[in-house]
C-alpha cells in the first residue's frame, strides 16, 4: 500500500475556432502529471485539442510504479467521431467521452481501491458531463462544485455562429478522486 503522495497538475488553455474547418485546430495542449516528480504521460498522444487524460492508479501497490497504474488515457473530444457524416460538431460526441470514463474506472482493478486523477484540456464549459459521468464523478468525490458546474452551463450547445466554440478556461484543471477518501484535495475550478 502506498503512503503520502505528492500530486502536481498543471493545465493550460487557448481559445479554440471549432468549427468545419477541422484541419485549422491547433494542437492539444494536454496537461502536465506529476506524481512525486515523476511525470505520468500516456504513450500515445491525444489526437484532439480539447478532452481528458484520465489516471487510475491501485491504491494496493506502491504509487507510482508501473503496477499501480491501472489506467493512463487521453479521452479525446473529436469532431463528429461518433456523429453523422459531415457533422463537425463536436456535441455530436462528447459525451462518449464520459462513457468511457465510467467504462475505465468501473473495468479496471478493483474501483475501492483506485486513487482517480482527471484533468481537461481545452475543455468547454459546455461540455458537462452526462448522467452517468455525473453519477460516477459523485460517487468517487466530486462534490458542489461539479454540481454547481451543471447548474450552470448548457450541456451540449456551442456557442457563436455556424458551431463555432470559444474555449477560454477549463473548468476542470484537475482533481483527485477516490473511494476511499473523501477527494481531500479535489480542485474545481
Amino acid at each position: 500500500m502506498s503512503s503520502a503522495i505528492q500530486i502536481n497538475v498543471s493545465t493550460s488553455s487557448q481559445e479554440i475556432n471549432w468549427s468545419t474547418q477541422i484541419p485549422n485546430l491547433p494542437a492539444a495542449i494536454p496537461p502536465t502529471i506529476q506524481v512525486n516528480g515523476i511525470n505520468i504521460q500516456p504513450s500515445t498522444p491525444s489526437v484532439s485539442p480539447t478532452g481528458f487524460q484520465l489516471v487510475v492508479f491501485d491504491i494496493t501497490q506502491t504509487i507510482p510504479t508501473p503496477a499501480s497504474i491501472l489506467v493512463n488515457q487521453y479521452l479525446p473530444v473529436t469532431a463528429a467521431q461518433y456523429g453523422s457524416p459531415g457533422d463537425n460538431s463536436w456535441a455530436s460526441s462528447y459525451a462518449y467521452v464520459y462513457s468511457w470514463l465510467v467504462n475505465y474506472l468501473l473495468l479496471n482493478g478493483n474501483p475501492t481501491n483506485q486513487l482517480i486523477i482527471l484533468a481537461s484540456y481545452g475543455l468547454d464549459a459546455n461540455m458537462a458531463p452526462d448522467n452517468d459521468g455525473l453519477a460516477e464523478l459523485i460517487d468517487n468525490g466530486a462534490g458542489s462544485q461539479v454540481q454547481y458546474w451543471l447548474k450552470h452551463c448548457d450541456p451540449g450547445s456551442q456557442v457563436g455562429n455556424n458551431g463555432v466554440t470559444r474555449r477560454k478556461q477549463q473548468i476542470l484543471s484537475g482533481f483527485y478522486l477516490g473511494r476511499f477518501q473523501q477527494a481531500p484535495g479535489s480542485n474545481w475550478i
